[in-house]
Parts: C-alpha cells; sequence; structure tokens
C-alpha cells in the first residue's frame, strides 16, 4: 500500500511540474555579458545560434519552437563569425552544446593551470575571512566556490571525473565575484 501511495505521489509530482529550466534569449546576452564582461548590444550577434552542431534561428528560441534547456549550455562560446563561415553577414555567432567533448589533455592541462594559480595564492592553513585578489573564480556545474573551497575540491579532483572545462579570460566580477577578473573556470563533471 505504502509503494502504491508513494508512487502516485511520485507521478503527481513529475506532472506538476518538475520540467527543465528553459532559457530565454535574454538570458542568454546575460550569460555574454557575466562570461565575456561585453555589452552583447553592442556586438553585431548573427540571428542565428548552433546547438549542437545544428544551426537555429533566434527567433526558434524566441517563439518556443526550440527550448533551451542547462544542458544546452555546457558548451558557450561567443566567437568571431569569420571563423566559422567565410561569408560575413555579422561579426559574432553564438556556439552551444551539450554533447561536448574535450580531449584528456586539455582538460588535464586546464585543472593544472587552475591549480598552479591557486596553490600560488591561497594559503595551506585556512584563515577565516580569506581573500585572494590573484585567484580565478571557479564554477563546478553551476555552483560558484570560495577560494579555499575551491583550492580543497581540485586537490580531490581527478580529470577522469570531468566532463569539459570552459575557461573564459574575462568573465564579469558582476556575476562572478571579485575574482572573475583574473579568469572564470567553469567545470562540468560526468554524471
Amino acid at each position: 500500500m505504502k509503494f502504491l501511495f508513494f508512487t502516485c505521489v511520485f507521478v503527481m509530482l513529475m506532472a506538476l511540474g518538475c520540467k527543465a529550466q528553459s532559457y530565454t534569449m535574454e538570458d542568454l546576452k546575460k550569460f555574454i555579458e557575466a562570461k565575456y564582461s561585453i555589452k552583447p548590444d553592442t556586438l553585431d550577434i548573427c540571428p542565428n545560434l548552433i546547438i549542437d552542431g545544428i544551426p537555429y534561428e533566434t527567433a526558434d528560441i524566441v517563439n518556443g519552437k526550440k527550448q533551451l534547456t542547462s544542458k544546452d549550455l555546457k558548451l558557450f562560446k561567443l566567437i568571431e563569425q569569420e571563423v566559422l563561415f567565410h561569408h560575413k553577414v555579422c561579426d559574432w555567432i553564438l556556439l552551444l552544446g551539450s554533447e561536448v567533448t574535450q580531449k584528456h589533455k586539455e582538460k588535464k592541462e586546464l585543472l593544472n593551470s587552475l591549480k598552479a594559480n591557486l596553490n600560488a595564492h591561497v594559503p595551506e592553513l585556512i584563515i577565516r575571512d580569506f581573500k585572494c585578489d590573484s585567484c580565478m573564480a571557479v564554477v563546478v556545474n553551476g555552483k560558484l566556490l570560495g577560494e579555499l573551497e575551491s583550492k580543497q575540491f581540485l586537490s580531490r579532483l581527478k580529470v577522469n571525473k570531468v566532463e569539459y572545462i570552459s575557461f573564459y579570460e574575462a568573465a564579469n566580477p558582476d556575476y562572478y565575484g571579485y575574482r572573475a577578473k583574473n579568469g572564470l573556470m567553469e567545470i562540468y563533471l560526468k554524471e
């Protein structure tokens, strides 16, 4: 009887709104500003974007034909359009992806550079309210970590547990805190 009750509750919860969050074009503009410290309205961004290698019109997102979830945003790159295409209609294109592959060597190099940054600037002793003006900001699966938490996390992290790492040289401190001026390392772990 208990099993039947819990099954009914589970089915009702699923039907009522355990829906994945959907992102809008305005959200994407906020992400551009956060990750690249530039106002998207000052850029000539293409009216198309590429998601997992498939081109979509931004109108498809605006009118709901294409839903964007957090999974679609694992890869989030603003790329100069001429790098991808030879014809020039606009200056920048947004490249998004969920099925991201990254070489083991590249992940290891990025993690080693982050560890070196934190080891050089975060003391071994735990100092309460310590602030590191030279450390990079670290985000793991969407959660911003503090300086000490970042160092402890990275000391235990194995490269084979990492799905993908994004590095942003000049992330916006208004979104990611004062350390973002030194760079932002966004780490996605394997599920």
